[in-house]
């Protein structure tokens, strides 16, 4: 599989890196600067270090340059807009060819969530793609307040046992046609 990540502060860079892991290929990363891509994926986890050994992303050595508009566009299976909002809209979605993940706030527009829709992509919404890092701060909060702390591997198992638990229940949702509200569309 192969992965493009949109943005590269804290959200994208653990995504590329998680899905590195995974034995994803990360082909396309950007930062604020610009974007580079490698076919073949980049050759080490890709963290903000992996970056900063060429400075920027958009200066990373052995990758071709490329926009943020091109990115979005690169074909590949999963696409992490981990940028700002609206980035996919109804002007590209229609030439988005993966399954856009959210690590940005409201990374589509309404129009756009039309179209990969009809397109029949698969879109996590932003709010489930987004609950890990207010999962994981809601933790330490507990932790603290109870003197009581788990340590890295307990954190991921409990986090992990969560957000399956949120994508699991808002996909029967999605799947039933009904929102939590019980609204129908």
């Amino acid at each position: 599989m192969t992965a493009v990540v949109q943005g590269f502060g804290n959200v994208g860079s653990v995504t590329a890196q998680l899905l590195f892991r995974k034995g994803i290929r990360v082909v396309a990363a950007s930062d604020v600067d610009g974007g580079r891509t490698i076919p073949t994926g980049f050759p080490s986890t890709p963290s903000r270090g992996t970056f900063r050994e060429g400075g920027k992303v958009s200066e990373f050595p052995g990758a071709r340059p490329v926009s943020n508009r091109e990115l979005l566009e690169i074909p590949c299976d999963v696409l992490a807009p981990c940028a700002t909002s609206g980035q996919i809209t109804g002007e590209n979605a229609p030439r988005i060819v993966p399954d856009p993940r959210g690590g940005a706030n409201g990374p589509t527009t309404l129009e756009a969530d039309e179209i990969l829709r009809g397109k029949g992509v698969f879109v996590i919404p932003d709010v489930l793609g987004n609950a890990g890092g207010v999962t994981a701060s809601y933790f330490e909060w507990v932790q603290d307040t109870q003197k009581f702390f788990w340590d890295l591997d307990e954190i991921q198992r409990q986090l992990e046992r969560i957000t399956l638990r949120a994508f699991r229940e808002v996909l029967a949702l999605s799947r039933s046609g009904r929102s939590a509200t019980g609204w129908r569309p």
